[in-house]
């Protein structure tokens, strides 16, 4: 039997057999996507992080696009 553990979504104390409770990982989700300004915002930042931590750029493109994501 798997060993429960509490929710991941970082806002309630659930306990549960999975990563998350039923729902609460669309909770997290709509979390991020809000503190990033939206969907397109959030795809943005992890395509300019994924594109850093490849080599496929410098650390000047993601700071440029850590700041326009956070500082609207």
């Amino acid at each position: 039997m798997a060993e429960r553990t509490l929710c991941a979504c970082g806002e309630c104390d659930e306990s549960t057999n999975s990563t998350f409770a039923p729902g609460h990982d669309q909770r997290l989700r709509s979390r991020l996507e809000a503190r990033c300004g939206g969907l397109l915002q959030m795809r943005d930042f992890i395509d300019a992080a994924e594109t850093y931590a490849t080599g496929r750029s410098d650390a000047s493109i993601l700071l440029e696009t850590a700041k326009s994501t956070f500082q609207r």
